[in-house]
């Protein structure tokens, strides 16, 4: 019988361990989107164009991909294709 509580102890606890972990996770995004939110970055675009950028970026430059640091590089980059735009129109 003494197995038989083990087992639903065990059970129990891998239940417990999961929902922790699924709660990190969850708290992971929140952060994410609350930093995205003060740095008056969309969350839904940001996390679009990190998962995408974050596989081939260099390690060396991952502070480039912060969400403080996004809203001016993208700005830098539609200023860039601004003015590329222009200089062919003109």
């Amino acid at each position: 019988m003494s197995h038989v509580r083990r087992k639903f102890f065990d059970a129990r606890t891998t239940a417990e361990a999961i929902a922790d972990e699924a709660m990190s996770l969850i708290l992971e995004i929140y952060r994410i989107v609350a930093c995205c939110l003060l740095a008056g970055v969309n969350p839904h675009g940001y996390l679009a164009d990190v998962l995408l950028r974050v596989q081939t970026h260099p390690a060396k430059d991952i502070a480039e991909l912060l969400p403080e640091n996004r809203r001016a590089a993208r700005e830098a980059e539609r200023a860039v294709e601004a003015g590329i735009v222009e200089s062919l129109g003109a």
